[in-house]
C-alpha cells in the first residue's frame, strides 16, 4: 500500500510539473512574439529616423545654397548701386554749395536792386524837371537873366516833385485795396454765412444711474413709466454716452420745464439721478 501511495504522489507531482512546464512554454512563446514585435517596431523607427535625417540634410543643403545665392545677388546689387551714388555725390555737393551761395548773396542782391531803383527814380525825376524848364535858347537874355531865373527853375522842379508825390497816394486810393486785404475781406464774408448756419443744440435730459443700478434698468424704468407715456413724441429715443449715461433730447418748441419736471418725478421714484 505504501508503494502505491508513493507512486500516486510521484505521478501527481509529475503531472503538476508537466502543467507548469506547458505554462512556462506558453509564456515563453508569448514573450518571444512580443520581443519580435518590439524588434520590428525598433527597426521601423530606425528606418523612419534615417529617412527624416536624410530629408533634413537635403533641406539644410538647399537652404545653404539659397543663402549663398542671395548673398551673391545682394553683393552684386550693392556694387552696381555704389558706383552711381559715388559719381553723383560731387554733383549733389556742388548743387548744395550753389544753393547756399544764392541764399547768402540774396540780401546783397536785393540791396543792390533797391539802390538801382532809387537811382533810376532820382534820375527820372531830374529828367522830368529839366524837361519842364524851357531851354536857354528859347528863353533868351543875358547871363544875368539866366542867373535870376535859376531859383525859378528850382522852384518849378520842387513843385513838380511835390505833385508826383501827391498823385501816388491818389493812384493807390483809386486802385482799391491790396490783394491780401481783399482776400481777408472775402474770407470774412465767406465765414459769416457758415457761422449763421450753425443751429442751436436742442435741450436734453441726462439720466445717471446710481450705485447698484445699470443703464438698461434705468432706461426701462423711464421708458415703461405710465406717468410719462404720453411724452413719446416729445422725448427722443435716447443714446448711451461713454460715461454710461442716458441722454434724451427734446423736440424743439417743447415746454422744457414741464417735461423735465415730469421726468424728474419718475426718476425720484426709482432713485435715479437726472439733470437738464
Amino acid at each position: 500500500m505504501s508503494t502505491l501511495t508513493e507512486l500516486e504522489l510521484i505521478r501527481s507531482s509529475l503531472e503538476e510539473s508537466r502543467k507548469s512546464l506547458e505554462y512556462a512554454n506558453i509564456t515563453n512563446n508569448r514573450l518571444v512574439e512580443e520581443l519580435s514585435a518590439l524588434r520590428m517596431l525598433i527597426q521601423m523607427n530606425a528606418e523612419e529616423a534615417c529617412s527624416r535625417e536624410a530629408a533634413l540634410r537635403e533641406d539644410l543643403c538647399r537652404e545653404r545654397k539659397e543663402r549663398e545665392n542671395m548673398s551673391a545677388m545682394l553683393a552684386s546689387l550693392f556694387e552696381n548701386n555704389a558706383s552711381p551714388s559715388n559719381s553723383a555725390w560731387p554733383q549733389q555737393r556742388q548743387l548744395e554749395q550753389q544753393q547756399q551761395h544764392q541764399r547768402t548773396n540774396q540780401p546783397h542782391q536785393q540791396h543792390r536792386r533797391s539802390e538801382q531803383a532809387e537811382r533810376q527814380r532820382k534820375q527820372q525825376q531830374g529828367e522830368e524837371a529839366e524837361s519842364a524848364i524851357p531851354p536857354r535858347d528859347q528863353e533868351g537874355g543875358s547871363w544875368a537873366e539866366v542867373v535870376r531865373r535859376k531859383p525859378a527853375r528850382q522852384q518849378a522842379a520842387q513843385q513838380q516833385q511835390q505833385a508826383q508825390e501827391t498823385r501816388a497816394p491818389q493812384r493807390q486810393a483809386t486802385a482799391g485795396p491790396s490783394a491780401p486785404q481783399s482776400q481777408r475781406q472775402q474770407q470774412g464774408l465767406q465765414s459769416q454765412p457758415k457761422q449763421q448756419k450753425r443751429r442751436p443744440r436742442p435741450d436734453a435730459i441726462e439720466v445717471t444711474p446710481n450705485a447698484g443700478q445699470t443703464w438698461d434698468s434705468s432706461y426701462r424704468a423711464i421708458r415703461t413709466a405710465a406717468e410719462i407715456s404720453d411724452l413719446e413724441g416729445v422725448l427722443g429715443i435716447g443714446r448711451r454716452t461713454s460715461r454710461n449715461r442716458l441722454v434724451m433730447e427734446l423736440v424743439p418748441g417743447t415746454d422744457t420745464t414741464t417735461v423735465y419736471g415730469r421726468v424728474r418725478n419718475v426718476c425720484e421714484q426709482n432713485n435715479i439721478a437726472c439733470r437738464l
